[in-house]
C-alpha cells in the first residue's frame, strides 16, 4: 500500500511540473487541456508578453506580434482562455502604437482549448488620415484651402482642414508652426491673390444682363452698360475687343476683330479697327503720264493715286524767295528734270480735311507740313499751303534736312522747332524712312 502510494504521488508530481514549464512559454501554443488568446495587433505594436499558467490543465495567452504600421493605437490584448481545472494564463501586453501611419488591423481571436473559452480580439489601432506628416501652419496671411493644398503637396505634407476646406479661407490663429482653422467660409468660393496678400472670398455673383444690343457693340462698350445695370455679360472678358449682338435675345459674338474694336456713339454701330500695319504700308501705283513739269516721275503717279490733280500743285522746281532754295532741281529721272520738294494748294479745305490730306500722302510716299500762317514757325504773313517731299528720290542737302526734322517730330523750317499741328504714328514715320534709305544711303 505504502509503495503503491508513493508511486502514484510521483507521477502526479510529474503532471504538474509539466503543466508548469508549459504554461511559460512566449509562443501561442495550444497547452493540455486549455486556449492560446491572442490580442489584436495595433498598428507598429510590438510583441505582447505571455502570461504564466498555473498549475493545472490552462493554457497561457500570449498577445500577437504588431505589424509595423504608422500612428496607430494599439489593439487590446486578448483575455486568455481558461483552463479546464486550473486557473488562466495572464494576458499578453498590448503592443505600442509605431508613429504617424495607418491604422492597424484587428487582433485575431485565440482558438479555444480544451475546457476553456477563447480570447477576445484586440480593437483595430486608430490611423491618421494619409500617409504624408501633417504640415505646421506656414500662413502668415489669409488663405485659401485650395491654395494651401498645393503648397502643402509641394512640401511633401498634408493639412487635413484644407483638404475638407478648399474654397474657404484658412489661416494660423497661433501664428506660423501652430494648428491650422477655419477663418471664413465661402458660399461662392475663395480667390487665390498673389503671394503675401490676404486670399479673400467671391463675391456673390451678379445676375446676367438681359441682352440690350440693337445692332453691333464692342464687348468694352458693353461691359461699361452692364457694370452701370448691376449686371454681367457670360462673354466677357474673353470677347471685350469683339463685336457683340442679340440674336435671339442670347448674348453671341457677331464679329471677332484681331486689332481691337471701335466704339462709336450710341444709335451707331460699332466697327473692328483695322490692320494698323495697313497704315505703313506705302503705296506702289502705277505708272502714268506727268501730272506737271517738274515732278520726279514716280511722286507723280503716287499723288494720281490719292487724288491730286495738277491743279492742286502750286510749285514743283522753282527759286521763290519763301522757299530758300528747297525747290531747286535735284536731278533727272526718266528723261525728266525734277525736285523732290512739292508744293500743294489747301484752298476750299477744312482743317479736318488737311489731316486726312497729311495721313494720305504719307501713305503715298512723301514727308510733308501744312504751313499755317503764324502757327509752328510759318510766318502769318506767308500763304498757307502744304509743303511736301517725295522720299524716294536722290535729294539735295536741305532737303535731307527736312527729312530729318520730320522723323524727329520737328517743323522743317530754320527754326528746327516742334511740329503740333498734325502727328504721325511711329510705323509711319518708320515706312517713310525706310524708302528714303533706300535712295539716299551714303546720306542717311
Amino acid at each position: 500500500m505504502v509503495r503503491s502510494f508513493r508511486g502514484s504521488s510521483l507521477v502526479v508530481l510529474v503532471i504538474v511540473v509539466a503543466s508548469v514549464a508549459c504554461g511559460g512559454g512566449e509562443e501561442d501554443d495550444v497547452a493540455s487541456g486549455g486556449v492560446t488568446g491572442a490580442g489584436a495587433a495595433g498598428t507598429g505594436g510590438g510583441a505582447g508578453t505571455a502570461g504564466a499558467g498555473n498549475a493545472g490543465a490552462g493554457a497561457s495567452a500570449s498577445g500577437a506580434s504588431g505589424s509595423s504600421g504608422a500612428s496607430g493605437s494599439s489593439g487590446a490584448s486578448g483575455a486568455s482562455g481558461s483552463s479546464g481545472g486550473g486557473t488562466s494564463g495572464a494576458s499578453g501586453a498590448a503592443g505600442k502604437a509605431g508613429a504617424s501611419g495607418t491604422g492597424g488591423a484587428s487582433g485575431k481571436a485565440g482558438s479555444a482549448g480544451t475546457g476553456g473559452s477563447s480570447g477576445k480580439a484586440g480593437a483595430a489601432g486608430a490611423g491618421g488620415a494619409s500617409g504624408l506628416p501633417p504640415c505646421p501652419c506656414f500662413a502668415k496671411v489669409a488663405w485659401c484651402g485650395s491654395g494651401v493644398v498645393k503648397q502643402a503637396a509641394a512640401m511633401g505634407c498634408s493639412v487635413e482642414v484644407a483638404a475638407e476646406n478648399e474654397g474657404d479661407i484658412l489661416y494660423c490663429p497661433d501664428g506660423t508652426g501652430g494648428e491650422w482653422a477655419l477663418k471664413e467660409a465661402c458660399a461662392y468660393g475663395c480667390v487665390e491673390a498673389p503671394t503675401g496678400t490676404p486670399d479673400t472670398c467671391k463675391p456673390k455673383p451678379e445676375p446676367e444682363c438681359p441682352c440690350f444690343v440693337d445692332s453691333a457693340w464692342c464687348g468694352t462698350g458693353a461691359a461699361k452698360e452692364a457694370d452701370a445695370m448691376g449686371c454681367t455679360i457670360p462673354l466677357l472678358p474673353d470677347h471685350a475687343s469683339d463685336i457683340l449682338y442679340c440674336p435671339n435675345g442670347k448674348w453671341a459674338v457677331k464679329e471677332a476683330c484681331d486689332f481691337g474694336c471701335n466704339e462709336a456713339p450710341k444709335g451707331t454701330p460699332d466697327t473692328c479697327k483695322s490692320d494698323p500695319s495697313a497704315v505703313c504700308k506705302l503705296l506702289s501705283p502705277p505708272h502714268a503720264a506727268q501730272l506737271v513739269w517738274g515732278l520726279h516721275p514716280d511722286a507723280s503717279d503716287a499723288l494720281r493715286a490719292i487724288g491730286v490733280t495738277a491743279a492742286g500743285i502750286s510749285q514743283t522746281i522753282g527759286s521763290a524767295a519763301a522757299s530758300a532754295g528747297t525747290h531747286a532741281q535735284d536731278g533727272t529721272a526718266g528723261g525728266y528734270a525734277y525736285s523732290a520738294a512739292t508744293d500743294l494748294r489747301t484752298s476750299g479745305k477744312s482743317e479736318a480735311q488737311i489731316h486726312t490730306f497729311l495721313d494720305d500722302l504719307a501713305k503715298a510716299g512723301f514727308v510733308a507740313w501744312y504751313r499755317k500762317p503764324g502757327y509752328d514757325g510759318w510766318p502769318a504773313s506767308e500763304a498757307p499751303h502744304i509743303h511736301a517731299i517725295w522720299v524716294g528720290a536722290k535729294m539735295k542737302l536741305s532737303l535731307r534736312n527736312q527729312v530729318r526734322d520730320f522723323m524727329a517730330g520737328k517743323n522743317g523750317l530754320a527754326s528746327h522747332t516742334h511740329y503740333s499741328f498734325h502727328t504721325w504714328s511711329q510705323c509711319q514715320r518708320d515706312a517713310l524712312w525706310k524708302r528714303y534709305l533706300t535712295v539716299n544711303p551714303a546720306v542717311g
